[in-house]
């Protein structure tokens, strides 16, 4: 495992002068690339994808955990097969373990492990802020190649921040309409979160969220940003380092028709046009049967039926990710000095009045 650690620079994370400002605090992850599954509407997919790029993850040689953060509606575990998850995280929420690698239980996967999360416990959708920001340090002090967050539905602060607490920033959708509108509400939400959280006392916080209602709710992000140089000219920087540099990336699911590919890759445009987050499309799924039968199985798409179309699709999404330099992203997003502007390419969007 060492050897593999020290031939990658991909995924991975070093020591450096810059400090990454977070909800958590300014650290850098211990984890060498963190990686987030989120997006607006239950039933897309989430966990499907976040577990077999776990699995993918793993089989390429890298230590991977994958968090099941979907509080309330966890079931990661039953993926996996695992019949009795232990305390999970809700038993490191609740304090009956002290450190969230006591909520690590192994897969019969090698190099891949998991915290279970809560289900049909009374309450535990509804954490605490102190206790989501302990959770939260836990997870950047725990010492992985790759960490997987499988990120809940809607867009509470529970879910944005589990979200933004990622290096890399999934989100799934279907090319269906509703699935859509979801998706960016959601990404929306998330980068307004990004930036709120970039007050680092309560005068900046007001003035962002001063800014954050200028132009009403279909304003695109660089009314915010306009604010901010007349109300807070400091923050500006930060504030274009994080959206430039956010990371997002756009997993298509439940693909019946190649036509339904244009509103998946249209979308991307929106979300720069409109929140300045470059957001490439970088897979889809097709809708297949095996995936409907893994979930029945309890077993990953990648270990049930892995020569599959989906399978072979969640593998090269999964070495797209671990070819990303996480490091360098890190950064980027604290400040460092920025490279050349990249390329991105422009197309017809069909979707835009019915999103904003």
């Amino acid at each position: 495992m060492a050897s593999a650690r020290a031939a990658s620079s991909a995924c991975s994370s070093k020591s450096s002068s810059f400090s990454r400002r977070h909800p958590v605090g300014p650290a850098w992850p211990r984890a060498r690339c963190i990686i987030a599954v989120g997006g607006g509407k239950g039933g897309v997919g989430k966990s499907v994808v976040a577990a077999n790029l776990a699995v993918a993850m793993a089989q390429m040689g890298k230590r991977t955990l994958v968090f099941d953060a979907d509080l309330g509606a966890a079931n990661l575990h039953t993926m996996f097969g695992i019949d009795r998850p232990g305390p999970g995280l809700q038993g490191f929420i609740a304090r009956v373990v002290d450190s969230l690698d006591e909520a690590v239980v192994a897969t019969n996967v090698p190099d891949l492990y998991l915290v279970p999360g809560s289900a049909g416990i009374p309450g535990c959708a509804n954490i605490m802020h102190s206790q989501k920001q302990r959770v939260l340090r836990a997870l950047y002090r725990l010492d992985y190649d790759v960490v997987v967050i499988d990120v809940g539905a809607g867009v509470a602060y529970n879910a944005l921040d589990f979200f933004d607490a990622a290096d890399l920033r999934l989100v799934v959708m279907a090319p269906q309409l509703t699935s859509i509108q979801n998706a960016y509400a959601f990404l929306k939400s998330a980068v307004f979160r990004v930036i709120l959280q970039l007050g680092q006392d309560r005068d900046a916080k007001a003035k962002i969220a001063k800014a954050q209602q200028i132009g009403g709710p279909t304003a695109p992000v660089s009314a915010l940003v306009d604010a901010l140089r007349q109300t807070a000219p400091d923050l500006v920087p930060r504030v274009e380092a994080e959206l430039t540099h956010f990371g997002c990336r756009i997993v298509g699911n439940y693909v019946f028709q190649d036509a339904e590919m244009a509103s998946l890759m249209n979308i991307g445009r929106l979300i720069r046009d409109y929140l300045r987050v470059h957001a490439p499309l970088i897979g889809a799924l097709r809708a297949q049967r095996s995936i409907h039968d893994s979930v029945n199985r309890r077993v990953p798409l990648l270990l049930s039926d892995a020569s599959s179309r989906n399978a072979r699709e969640l593998k090269r999404i999964a070495r797209m990710l671990a070819s990303e330099n996480v490091a360098r992203l890190r950064e980027l997003r604290a400040g460092a000095p920025e490279p050349p502007p990249e390329r991105q390419a422009t197309g017809p969007i069909e979707v835009v009045d019915a999103l904003v």
